[in-house]
């Protein structure tokens, strides 16, 4: 599916544009079309695909579990598990949530971020997706400059790959076993304590939020579901 900027849910967010996402999911695999005339790379996030000129995204409880898959025959590929791009006018919030989609056949690939030039402020996330086919890859992501917040950022390093090109003692790989059990949910539930809503969302927002949709913006909690920790809706 898609052309040269492909997202599971939302393909661009530009032009000063507010999303907020709450308890939602991409589960369908994605990769370029084939028939696009773009004469530039292939840009896909298992979520968003970009987030440009002023933008604000702000992403909760959510997750892909669809491959992403970069390559085509005509171009090279950027792949990420949940958004590709930050351009350095946007912000984006990725809070209490996770990618299980394996990143393929790409130039360039990573779990959660691809590439964050702009504010992006990361909790309680993890990445259990696999590298196929990838050369450049990390199990997190990369950020650029210094606006960026991580706590609490979970990778798969079983093939030994790198959690981001930074040093953050917040970015932590585990393997599979401990991924894939009841001691990591009861980790990713203990972390929702240590998070308050409002310092990755203005409060005019939040308000906004609740009046739209007629609920508390909160946090979900974890289980364990055919060995993947999975948010309750």
């Amino acid at each position: 599916m898609g052309g040269n900027r492909v997202g599971g849910l939302v393909g661009i967010g530009w032009d000063k544009s507010i999303a907020i996402i709450d308890k939602s999911y991409n589960s369908g695999n994605l990769s370029p079309s084939e028939n696009s005339n773009w004469s530039g790379n292939i840009h896909i996030g298992g979520i968003t695909s970009y987030a440009y000129n002023g933008a604000q995204l702000y992403l909760f409880n959510s997750y892909n579990s669809g491959n992403v898959q970069g390559n085509s025959t005509k171009r090279e590929g950027f792949s990420s598990g949940i958004i590709e791009n930050i351009d350095g006018t946007s912000l984006v919030s990725i809070i209490n949530s996770y990618n299980t989609g394996n990143i393929k056949n790409s130039y360039i690939g990573r779990g959660i971020v691809l590439f964050s030039f702009g504010t992006i402020k990361i909790n309680n996330v993890y990445n259990m997706g696999d590298f196929e086919s990838v050369t450049v890859k990390y199990g997190i992501g990369e950020f650029k400059g210094t606006g960026y917040t991580i706590n609490e950022a979970y990778y798969k390093n079983n093939d030994n790959i790198s959690g981001s090109n930074i040093t953050n003692e917040e970015i932590i790989g585990k393997d599979l076993d401990y991924m894939q059990s009841e001691a990591f949910v009861t980790d990713l539930n203990n972390n929702l304590s240590g998070i308050n809503i409002s310092e990755y969302i203005d409060n005019d927002l939040l308000t906004e939020f609740k009046t739209t949709t007629g609920y508390d913006l909160t946090l979900s909690k974890w289980t364990l579901k055919d060995n993947i920790p999975t948010l309750i809706y």
